[in-house]
């Protein structure tokens, strides 16, 4: 799936202008032209971002097959689960913004616009808050570990903690990206990605302050 990007821009690369915006400033003016062989640049990070992402799917499932007991196998392999929904999810979504981009760069450059075509902040926000969704409905199902979830010394120690926290965290997560979404449709400018960073660091930081709050059942 995430070579889908590359190959797709490989097959419409001769169709494009062998100039299109490179860069904006933060009010979408466009600030730098470049060759439209950069429109390849994109595509081939998400590849390697895809490639690091399966090594870590790899690594949890050998970790699942090399356990010792059931509950560390089970553990391992819902991770490496959890890892799988969010390399999908990131490569769709870096793929969609990529083709979006890209849209966006052939449009201003027939048009030999100044200023980007559409506003990339709310089109980021949107996606974004999608995203956050998805995951958001995801991090209750992981098991402990140092990648995905909410990673604290409470969190670490505790199975019951990681379970509490995360699924806190979860629903905090499918809020925020909900209310991304509505802004990113309502509103245009630094402001939505103002509330986009707003909302991730409130839901990080609430989720800390809950897993640094919850106690372990006391044992009769």
């Amino acid at each position: 799936m995430s070579t889908i990007p590359l190959l797709v821009t490989l097959v419409i690369l001769r169709f494009l202008p062998d100039k299109l915006p490179a860069h904006y400033d933060i009010n979408g003016n466009i600030d730098r032209w470049g060759s439209k062989y950069e429109e390849l640049l994109f595509p081939i990070t998400i590849i390697v971002v895809s490639l690091f992402w399966q090594i870590l799917i790899n690594w949890y499932k050998k970790k699942s097959m090399k356990a010792t007991d059931e509950k560390e196998a089970v553990g391992a392999l819902n991770n490496a689960k959890l890892l799988y929904v969010v390399a999908v999810c990131m490569s769709l979504m870096h793929g969609v913004m990529h083709f979006f981009f890209m849209y966006s760069a052939v449009i201003e450059a027939s048009g030999d616009m100044k200023k980007s075509a559409f506003d990339f902040n709310s089109v980021i926000t949107v996606i974004m808050g999608i995203f956050m969704i998805v995951i958001g409905n995801y991090i209750p199902k992981s098991r402990t570990n140092s990648m995905v979830g909410v990673r604290t010394p409470h969190t670490m120690k505790s199975e019951y903690v990681w379970k509490k926290a995360n699924r806190f965290a979860g629903i905090l997560f499918i809020m925020a990206g909900a209310f991304s979404v509505i802004a990113g449709l309502l509103y245009e400018g630094t402001i939505v990605i103002a509330i986009l960073l707003a909302l991730v660091i409130v839901v990080g930081i609430a989720s800390t302050v809950y897993a640094a709050c919850v106690k372990e059942p006391e044992k009769d």
